[in-house]
């Protein structure tokens, strides 16, 4: 049974303590060896400075013009002061593709790998596609599929992000006719910042929906099914719907689970009509979700006797 959009973001805010977040890395984009309660005590990477030593030009223009009419531009340069290539106002073109990003810096792109996958090409092994990216001013509208107004228009949701790292990014797979599919098994990092970032999306036409502020969010990395540690601070979510959409989701469950979180305590957590929650801290020293990753992977909904999917 395929997992809706709707079901998957209140599972995730129902288990919000189990979302990923960053932490502080060297400079060689290795994660730093430090408990969630550690990284609390810092300042967001993004808040530090950083310059990647003796790097050298990439020729990004040169794939962004072969995309030309996939995406559109401001400016291209290398700036040798932060050892980055730096992109501006860069955004998608075509229907329902309404993002842009004002500023992108990437650091440390191997160049030889990022040839492989536009040529068709995969990996044997873990391949680091690039040392660190950083993104600002992450702003646009996302379709809410299927969700339309009282005249049936289509209605979206939103989002805005201040400022994203991703740190060491590799992967894995492709190559001989095979498409490279990113997924959580074949693609690492070494850990990511998120800061600034707000979200919503409509589940219908008269205010229901959910609405996140994430002002400061890190992970120590992934790799594997397992993130590294994670901390967040003053997070807070609000989710509205009405009793037909409750029926609906569960009903597109399955009898057991259905009947399972007909039980008013399970439902009111994973299906509420309305809840509003905020977190002035949290933090965990490791998630492991390996045996979650078969039903992420199929995109199903794991039976209600699959035990340990979620190991904190």
């Amino acid at each position: 049974m395929k997992t809706s959009l709707k079901a998957l973001m209140l599972g995730a805010t129902a288990s919000l303590a189990l979302v990923a977040c960053g932490g502080d890395k060297d400079d060689d984009g290795a994660p730093v060896e430090a408990s969630a309660s550690e990284m609390a005590k810092g300042a967001s990477p993004l808040d530090k400075p950083f310059k990647l030593a003796d790097a050298e030009p990439f020729d990004v223009e040169t794939y962004l013009t072969a995309m030309e009419g996939q995406v559109e531009y401001g400016s291209v340069e290398f700036d040798d002061s932060l050892g980055a290539t730096v992109i501006t106002d860069l955004h998608p073109v075509g229907e329902g593709k309404d993002v842009t990003v004002g500023r992108i810096e990437l650091y440390g792109i191997n160049e030889d790998a990022i040839t492989t996958l536009q040529a068709g090409g995969g990996f044997a092994d873990m391949t680091e596609l690039f040392r660190k990216i950083r993104v600002y001013d992450v702003s646009g509208s996302l379709p809410a599929e299927g969700i339309m107004d009282d005249e049936g228009n289509q209605l979206n949701g939103s989002i805005s992000i201040e400022a994203m790292e991703l740190n060491a990014v590799k992967v894995m797979g492709g190559g001989e006719g095979e498409k490279m599919e990113p997924g959580p098994d074949n693609v690492e990092f070494g850990g990511m910042a998120v800061k600034g970032m707000t979200f919503s999306m409509p589940f219908g036409g008269d205010g229901e929906g959910i609405d996140m502020d994430l002002p400061d969010l890190r992970v120590m990395g992934y790799a594997n099914g397992e993130f590294g540690g994670f901390y967040a601070k003053d997070l807070s979510y609000s989710i509205e719907q009405t009793e037909e959409m409750i029926q609906e989701q569960l009903g597109a469950m399955g009898s057991e689970a259905g009947a399972i979180l007909q039980i008013p305590i399970l439902r009111n957590m994973i299906f509420p009509q309305r809840q509003d929650v905020s977190f002035k801290e949290m933090s965990w020293d490791g998630i492991n979700i390996t045996n979650l990753l078969p039903y992420i992977k199929s995109e199903e909904q794991p039976p209600v006797t699959a035990t340990n999917l979620i190991s904190v």
